[in-house]
């Protein structure tokens, strides 16, 4: 800096120096600007969606202990109390047998 002699560009330098904006010959790039505005807002919706589904995830982990644990006994209590068989939920093969040919028009 000691070597240049014009003092706006010893001014130029110094205030380049402190703020890089300031001195810039061009404005402000708003087009990048907005695309890193969108950027960031994509971002923290991204991160308030992965709270929340941890949160989600959280709660029906928990839950969901819970419901397996209570399915399970009533599931072994509703088999042995009811008696049902396979056999009372059988379809009938006569229903199948008739659908087996297809419809065709001739000409």
């Amino acid at each position: 800096m000691e070597i240049m002699t014009n003092v706006e560009d010893k001014q130029f330098l110094a205030m380049h120096r402190m703020d890089v904006t300031s001195c810039s010959m061009a404005g402000v790039d708003r087009k990048l600007l907005e695309k890193e505005t969108r950027k960031r807002a994509r971002e923290k919706a991204n991160d308030r969606r992965k709270l929340q589904e941890a949160d989600k995830s959280q709660q029906l982990e928990a839950h969901g202990d819970l419901t397996e644990a209570l399915s399970s006994d009533s599931s072994l209590s509703e088999g042995s109390d009811t008696g049902d068989t396979d056999e009372d939920f059988m379809v009938s093969s006569s229903v199948s047998e008739s659908r087996s040919t297809p419809n065709t028009k001739r000409r």
